[in-house]
């Protein structure tokens, strides 16, 4: 898989944990996140050479601008706000600065992907923990379910608020 190809329901069904088949989850699991880490590095270089390529593009339109100020700057004098103004505006530029913007993006949702592998594998190891804690066996035994904590204090505290009526001695 690409970036090019980047299809959010790939992506959150490769993140996606079966609880009910967990050895193959981190079976899997490695070579998920190779995959995520060896496209991120591929977008960061893609992203480097598109920075560099703005450089190249600026620095040959300056020269240009400079070699040859009356048809590249239509007569105006040579300044350096001019200049960059001619560079910003020329479509080689443009170009090159849309072609950043869009590795600058990959990058972003590459790095994001990484990281929610870093979280997928935690949420596996606490998965596993559960399952050797019996967390996912069924009840043996029928049992009361009780109310909880918070339900029983706020009873108590339901009493405990209750306006005491006073009594006449009389």
């Amino acid at each position: 898989m690409s970036i090019e190809e980047y299809d959010r329901a790939v992506y959150e069904d490769d993140l996606a944990i079966d609880p009910d088949d967990l050895v193959e989850e981190w079976l899997k699991h490695p070579s998920m996140y190779f995959q995520y880490s060896e496209l991120l590095s591929i977008a960061k270089r893609k992203m480097a050479i598109a920075h560099e390529r703005i450089k190249v593009v600026r620095s040959e339109l300056i020269k240009k601008a400079h070699k040859n100020p009356k048809r590249h700057l239509k007569g105006m004098k040579l300044t350096a706000p001019v200049v960059e103004a001619y560079y910003r505006d020329h479509e080689d530029h443009k170009e090159a600065r849309e072609d950043l913007i869009n590795a600058e993006f990959d990058v972003s949702i590459l790095e994001a992907a990484v990281w929610s592998f870093s979280h997928r594998k935690k949420a596996l190891e606490n998965l596993v923990q559960l399952l050797s804690l019996r967390y996912f066996a069924g009840p043996t035994s029928p049992q009361e379910v009780r109310g909880g904590k918070r339900i029983e204090d706020r009873a108590v505290r339901g009493e405990m608020n209750k306006p005491k009526t006073m009594r006449r001695r009389g």
